[in-house]
C-alpha cells in the first residue's frame, strides 16, 4: 500500500502541477485546444486524489484536518454555490459556453481542495517554488519581448495590432491587462517575502527582484487597472503585513511607507509619460482642462460611459435587469449582448432611439468578473460565491500566525484579484485562475492543518 499511496500522491500532484505551472505558457489556457488538455489533466489529478481518498493514508490525511468546523464551512458553502452555477449551466441556452463558465469555478476548486486536503508540507513547499520560478520566467519573457520584438509577437504568434502599436507589454497573453495581472500576483509573493523578518539573504534578494520586476511589467503593460491594483495591493501589505511588529514600529514603518507612496504617485503624475496619458486621457478629455470643477467632475462621468468599458458595464447591467434573482444563464453575456448592448430608454413604437447605441461592439466578457457574476448567475449567485470567499479570507489571515510568507501571499492575492476584477475579466483566464487557487490554498492547508512554521 506505501508504494501504490506514493504512485497516487505523486501522480496527483505533477499532473496537477504540470496544468498550473504551463497554463500561462499556452496563451493563458484560453482558447479550447489549449484549455482541455490542461482540463484533463486536472481531472486526471483529481481521480488519482479520489483513488488515494479510499486508501488508509487519503483517510488519514482527511483526520490530520484539525479545524474541521471551518475548513468544512468553506468547502460546503462552496459546494452549494457549485451545485446552484451547474443548474444554471444546464438551464442556459449555449451549453459549450455554459460549459465553459461553470468549468472556471470547478477547476480552482478541484486543485484547491487537492492542496489542501492530500498534498504534503513537501509537495505543497515544492508547488510554491515552482510557482515562483514560472512568475519569474514570464516576466523576464515579457520585459525581453518587449524590448525585442516590441510586443508583435506573443510566443509563436502575432499579437493584436492595437497593444503593439501603443507599445504594451502583452507577455505569453494576447492582452496586456493579462499580462498585468500574472506580474501582480508576481508582486503579492514578493511582498508577502519582504514583508517577513528575519529572512535569509538570498531571500531578500529573490523578494527584491520579484517586485522589482513586477512593477516593471505592470508599468510596461500600461494597464490603467494593473497601476491601481499596485497601490491597493501595497496598502493591503502595510495593513496586514506587519502583524509580527510592535504598535509603535507599525506607526513609523506605516507613515513612512505611506508619504513614499504618495510622493511617488505624485511624482508618476507629474511626469508626461505614455502610461500617465493613458490615464489622463481616459477620465477627462483636453478640452475640459479649462472647465469648472463640477463641470470636470460630470465630464468625468460622461467620459467613462462613453469608453468601451462603460459600455459594456451598462449593456450588462441592463441585462441582469431582466432576471435579477438568477441571472440570464451561465456563458450567456457574450450570446444576448445584442439584445441588451444599448441604453433602455429606447421605444420602439414611438420610433424614439436610445442614448447609447453600442450596437457596433461585440463584447465577449463585461470586463467586470463582478458584474460578470452578477448578470449571469444573479442575485442568488453572488451571495452563494461571496460566502465561501469570505470564509477563505477570514481562514487566510489566520495562516499568516503559521506561516507568515505563504499566509500574507494569500491575503494580499485575494485582494489583488478582487480589486481588479472590478474593471478587468482576469479571473476569464483559466491559468489566472488556477495560479490564484493554489496561492489560495496553500497557506489555508497550513493553518487548517496546524502546521506552524516561523516563516
Amino acid at each position: 500500500m506505501p508504494k501504490l499511496n506514493n504512485i497516487l500522491s505523486w501522480g496527483s500532484f505533477g499532473l496537477l502541477a504540470l496544468a498550473v505551472i504551463f497554463g500561462p505558457w499556452l496563451y493563458g489556457a484560453w482558447e479550447m485546444w489549449f484549455f482541455w488538455p490542461l482540463a484533463v489533466m486536472i481531472f486526471i489529478s483529481t481521480a488519482l486524489f479520489s483513488i488515494r481518498l479510499m486508501t488508509q493514508e487519503g483517510l488519514q490525511d482527511i483526520a490530520n484536518i484539525n479545524n474541521k468546523k471551518s475548513f468544512g464551512l468553506m468547502v460546503g458553502s462552496y459546494l452549494m454555490f457549485l451545485v446552484y452555477a451547474l443548474i444554471r449551466a444546464i438551464t442556459s441556452e449555449v451549453y459549450m459556453d455554459a460549459e465553459r463558465s461553470f468549468l472556471l469555478f470547478l477547476l480552482p476548486f478541484l486543485i484547491g481542495i487537492q492542496i489542501i486536503c492530500s498534498f504534503t508540507h513537501f509537495q505543497r513547499d515544492i508547488l510554491f517554488k515552482l510557482i515562483v520560478v514560472d512568475l519569474l520566467c514570464l516576466g523576464a519573457y515579457g520585459i525581453a519581448n518587449h524590448f525585442i520584438t516590441h510586443n508583435v509577437y506573443v510566443l509563436f504568434m502575432r499579437g493584436y495590432e492595437q497593444y503593439y502599436i501603443d507599445n504594451r507589454a502583452t507577455g505569453t497573453y494576447f492582452c496586456p491587462d493579462h499580462f498585468s495581472g500574472i506580474m501582480e500576483l508576481a508582486l503579492c509573493i514578493g511582498l508577502g517575502f519582504a514583508f517577513t523578518s528575519r529572512q535569509p539573504i538570498k531571500i531578500k534578494l529573490l523578494s527584491a527582484l520579484l517586485v522589482l520586476m513586477a512593477l516593471t511589467g505592470v508599468v510596461l503593460s500600461k494597464s490603467r487597472g494593473g497601476g491601481l491594483t499596485v497601490i491597493v495591493i501595497f496598502i493591503a501589505a502595510l495593513a496586514w503585513g506587519l502583524s509580527r511588529k510592535s504598535r509603535l514600529s507599525r506607526l513609523y514603518i506605516r507613515s513612512a511607507c505611506m508619504a513614499f507612496f504618495v510622493l511617488s504617485i505624485l511624482l508618476f503624475a507629474a511626469v508626461d509619460s505614455p502610461y500617465m496619458k493613458r490615464f489622463k486621457s481616459y477620465f477627462i478629455s483636453p478640452q475640459a482642462k479649462s472647465l469648472p470643477l463640477i463641470a470636470k467632475v460630470e465630464q468625468v462621468g460622461i467620459r467613462l460611459r462613453q469608453t468601451s468599458r462603460g459600455h459594456m458595464f451598462a449593456g450588462a447591467y441592463q441585462a441582469w435587469k431582466s432576471s435579477p434573482l438568477i441571472g440570464i444563464g451561465a456563458g450567456m453575456h457574450q450570446n444576448l449582448w445584442p439584445r441588451y448592448s444599448n441604453s433602455g430608454d429606447g421605444d420602439r413604437a414611438e420610433g424614439t432611439w436610445p442614448t447609447y447605441n453600442y450596437s457596433d461592439l461585440h463584447s465577449y466578457e463585461v470586463h467586470n468578473d463582478w458584474l460578470q457574476l452578477l448578470e449571469e448567475y444573479g442575485i442568488i449567485g453572488v451571495l452563494l460565491f461571496l460566502f465561501p470567499a469570505g470564509v477563505a479570507l477570514f481562514l487566510l489571515l489566520k495562516s499568516r500566525a503559521y506561516n507568515h510568507v505563504m499566509g500574507l501571499t494569500g491575503v494580499l492575492s485575494f485582494v489583488c484579484m478582487a480589486f481588479h476584477s472590478f474593471g478587468d475579466f482576469n479571473l476569464q483566464m483559466p491559468s489566472i485562475t488556477w495560479l490564484l487557487s493554489c496561492l489560495l490554498a496553500i497557506p489555508i492547508a497550513i493553518y487548517v492543518k496546524h502546521q506552524k512554521q516561523d516563516k
